[in-house]
Formats: structure tokens, C-alpha cells, sequence
């Protein structure tokens, strides 16, 4: 797979965009903050954040693999991937289905998981334009 410098930039600083995405979400969830900032919600709105955070990672898991399946066909790793343009979709639309604002928790939406939604969005916004690059490589159309 040729790419171009421009190409190889924004793929890189996107994977390291979204590492650090989902490092942040891990902190978050390892290091007790998040029982913290939702202990004082209502059990159900405590369950729509834990879901949020779940979707927030399972987006990035998705995401992270088709930047990962990017950088195997640039470096000429493509005979090692099975069905590439069936699991690219199969990625795709897991990184970026249902990208709405998270639901109402009550009064307070806790600000780590607002802003760690926002952040993912604004990443699953642009695995779009890898999956472009990634079909124009595979001779499909985007």
C-alpha cells in the first residue's frame, strides 16, 4: 500500500489520539474516579454512564483495529488479513454507530464521561476517512 506522508501523518496521530482516548477511559475506571463521580446518581443513571463508558471503549476497540488494519496494509501486510473489506465494515460500523450525546443522568452529567464522549465522537468522526483509504486501497469504492 502506497501512502502518502499526508496520509501516514493522520493515521498515526489519530491511533495516537485515540490511545490516548482509551487510556484516559481506563484510568477513569481503574483508579476508582469513576465510582467516585457517580456514587451520589440514581442506580439508573449510574447504569447509563457504566453503559456509556462500555460503548465509549467497545467504539475504540473497533476504531483502533481498522487504524490497525490500515497500517498492516501499508506495511504490505494484506495476504495476512482474512476478508479485509468484510471486516472493515464489520469495524466501521461498530466504530461509529449510534454517536449521540450520552442520555441524561439527572441534574449532573459527570463532566469526565462528557468530555471522554465528546473526544471519542470527534475520532469516530474521522475513521470514516481511514476506511476510505483503506477501500481505495482494496479497489473498492468508498
Amino acid at each position: 500500500m502506497s501512502a502518502s506522508a499526508t496520509e501516514t501523518a493522520f493515521v498515526d496521530s489519530l491511533f495516537t489520539t485515540l490511545l490516548t482516548l482509551l487510556e484516559d477511559a481506563r484510568t477513569l475506571i481503574g483508579s476508582g474516579k469513576m465510582h467516585a463521580i457517580t456514587a451520589d446518581l440514581p442506580a439508573e443513571a449510574r447504569m447509563v454512564a457504566a453503559r456509556d463508558l462500555s460503548k465509549l471503549t467497545s467504539q475504540g476497540t473497533a476504531a483502533m483495529s481498522v487504524l490497525l488494519m490500515y497500517k498492516a496494509l501499508h506495511s504490505g501486510q494484506a495476504d495476512e488479513i482474512k476478508d479485509p473489506a468484510v471486516q472493515l465494515e464489520d469495524l466501521y460500523s461498530e466504530a461509529v454507530r449510534d454517536g449521540s450525546e450520552p442520555e441524561s443522568y439527572g441534574p449532573i452529567v459527570p463532566a469526565a464521561l462528557v468530555d471522554l464522549r465528546r473526544r471519542g465522537d470527534d475520532i469516530f468522526g474521522r475513521i470514516g476517512e481511514v476506511r476510505s483509504l483503506i477501500l481505495r486501497h482494496l479497489g473498492r469504492p468508498a
